[in-house]
């Protein structure tokens, strides 16, 4: 976790060297998000957060730039769990919510449909919770496909041990020479069940994130 903290902070300071001096722009980005868990092995809501960014846009092609930036923000589910009566899994269904901070380095191609109108981004990006995650209500709570305990998977255990996440990311902007209002989605392919499926029982589970963000051009050398 420390050296993707240091590597991520030398990549930003790459960002803003090259915002500046290879015929680029530098910008910030701020806006909301809804976080989700996509999976067919247990029930998950989504939940709203924030998120945050700064990077650079640039200018590689006629029709094509390059945006590489670091990105800060909360995510989070709300879970149909049940409860152990110590043995086996409790019938009844209980909810159990979590959100956590994430930060992230985003690397993205960005086409202009009408420029600066209109542009068109595909790309991946990596990142891991940031340090620490809260959970709601007090308990032990577990997905599971079955009744037993030992097939279970405690969701606290699950979001504590999360992994480094790689993801795709496609997004879509309209605006002017300043400034950019841009909706974009990032699909996560990296398993958050897999550190703590001690049993090999095959659970699957991934986030994903809309996000709606403002993208504000900025000089901060010249």
């Amino acid at each position: 976790m420390i050296r993707f903290c240091f590597f991520t902070l030398f990549l930003s300071i790459i960002s803003l060297s090259y915002g500046q001096w290879i015929d680029g722009r530098n910008f910030f980005l701020l806006g909301i998000s809804n976080s989700s868990i996509s999976t067919n092995d247990f029930e998950s809501r989504d939940r709203i957060g924030w998120n945050s960014g700064f990077g650079a846009r640039i200018e590689t092609f006629d029709f094509c730039d390059f945006e590489m930036y670091i990105s800060f923000g909360t995510m989070g589910a709300t879970l149909t769990c049940r409860e152990s009566d110590g043995i086996r899994l409790k019938p009844e269904p209980v909810e159990s919510r979590f959100f956590f901070n994430r930060i992230g380095m985003n690397f993205r191609a960005s086409c202009a449909l009408i420029d600066p109108t209109l542009r068109l981004s595909a790309g991946f990006c990596y990142g891991s919770k940031f340090f620490t995650f809260k959970r709601i209500e007090e308990g032990r709570f577990y997905v599971s496909k079955t009744d037993s305990l030992s097939d279970a998977i405690d969701v606290a255990e699950m979001f504590s041990e999360l992994p480094l996440e790689v993801g795709l990311i496609a997004g879509i902007s309209v605006g002017t020479e300043d400034y950019e209002i841009e909706l974009s989605y990032t699909r996560f392919i990296t398993n958050i069940c897999k550190p703590v499926d001690y049993n090999n029982v095959g659970y699957k589970a991934y986030n994903s994130l809309l996000e709606l963000k403002f993208r504000y051009f900025i000089e901060i050398l010249g």
